[in-house]
């Protein structure tokens, strides 16, 4: 939780004295000042510590209280607090039911916290509201994206081009859907139309720049990847993908420096991120570092969680390196786990070799 320190020493102090908190908020929250443009201001010059204070005080001193919460609610999420962010959304929903944005907003930061369900009802009461408001099925194909319905999130996307085919921001979302999905022909033509938008395009610079990668086209890619970054450097799967252009353009070194800036961001806000692990291990595999790749695949598999491919590909490639040191026993239990996730016949030819050459040297390994 970001705060500004002298409201932590304002609370503190007025814990220890009876009736002061009233008078002590006032002495330092002044009534002549305006609080949400205040806040907004060190919003803007990123001085969060400050705005915080200032929407702080907006509310103690119920200036535009709903307002405050909204906004505070706001930068909560676009600092990642989403549990923070959710309470101030609620506070909004209690003072205003009917506030469609409210529910918006809880809903994407339930869906960022893994609540879907709870997310999509947010999200359907702001539909139901004003059913023709074509940003509520923007939110509604980011959820079932981020639950991994990519069809309905489709579906919803559309929904909301019909309504409002200006809306530039729901062609970078339904981009990043194809993305997810493998086509990145479709996702390049779809999110060229929304990088440009005012505001944070840097999650549409991400897909952009990894389609480029896998097309092999690494200076737009870089060039993209920069740009998302400027916009927005507390994001870790920006530095993913700026690793994964590095590493497959050739350039290791540099892929694992950004692989281990984007763990420290992820792990600075409490995420998860597997396939940072797994790629990370692509880069000490690539520097010949296999002691140290074995450990971050090893970590890949330990939060991999629903991340089946994440699991799968680390498996293998534990299992390739201890095949290489001829430790077949060990290899055949990595090649193990990485068959119950891949059907046999999309197995590669070299690895059912390596596969049945452990299972016949392992008889001959000492125990």
């Amino acid at each position: 939780m970001v705060t500004s320190t002298r409201w932590i020493l304002l609370i503190s102090t007025c814990l220890l004295l009876s009736g002061c908190v009233i008078a002590q908020v006032q002495e330092v929250c002044q009534h002549s000042i305006e609080y949400l443009q205040q806040a907004q201001t060190y919003v803007e010059s990123n001085d969060y510590d400050d705005a915080f204070a200032a929407y702080g005080c907006a509310i103690q001193l119920r200036q535009n209280v709903a307002e405050a919460y909204f906004q505070r609610g706001r930068l909560y999420a676009q600092l990642g607090e989403h549990t923070l962010a959710i309470d101030d959304f609620t506070s909004v929903i209690e003072l205003e039911p009917d506030q469609a944005n409210a529910h918006l907003n809880r809903a994407y930061s339930l869906a960022e916290i893994g609540q879907f369900r709870q997310a999509l009802a947010d999200n359907m009461q702001a539909i139901n509201q004003d059913p023709e408001f074509a940003l509520s099925y923007v939110f509604l194909g980011i959820i079932y994206r981020r639950w991994g319905h990519l069809d309905e999130a489709i579906v919803a996307l559309n929904e909301a081009i019909d309504r409002d085919p200006s809306l530039l921001a729901v062609y970078g979302e339904l981009g990043i859907v194809y993305h997810e999905m493998g086509d990145c022909e479709q996702a390049i033509t779809l999110i060229e139309r929304a990088v440009n938008i005012e505001g944070d395009s840097s999650p549409y610079l991400n897909a952009l720049a990894d389609c480029q990668r896998q097309e092999r086209d690494f200076a737009s890619a870089l060039e993209n990847i920069n740009r998302a970054i400027a916009i927005n450097n507390a994001m870790p799967q920006l530095f993913n993908t700026r690793g994964a252009i590095y590493l497959d353009s050739g350039n290791p070194s540099d892929a694992l420096r950004e692989f281990q800036r984007g763990l420290a961001l992820a792990v600075q806000s409490g995420r998860d991120l597997p396939e940072l692990y797994l790629n990370q291990g692509f880069a000490y595999e690539a520097l010949r570092d296999n002691n140290a790749a074995i450990t971050s695949y090893m970590n890949a598999i330990s939060i991999a969680g629903n991340s089946t491919n994440v699991a799968a590909t680390a498996s293998l490639r534990l299992g390739e390196i201890y095949f290489g040191r001829e430790e077949y026993r060990t290899a055949l239990q990595y090649y193990d786990v990485y068959q119950r996730y891949v059907r046999a016949a999309d197995i590669p030819a070299d690895i059912m070799i390596h596969i049945q050459q452990a299972e016949d040297l392992s008889r001959f390994e000492n125990p």
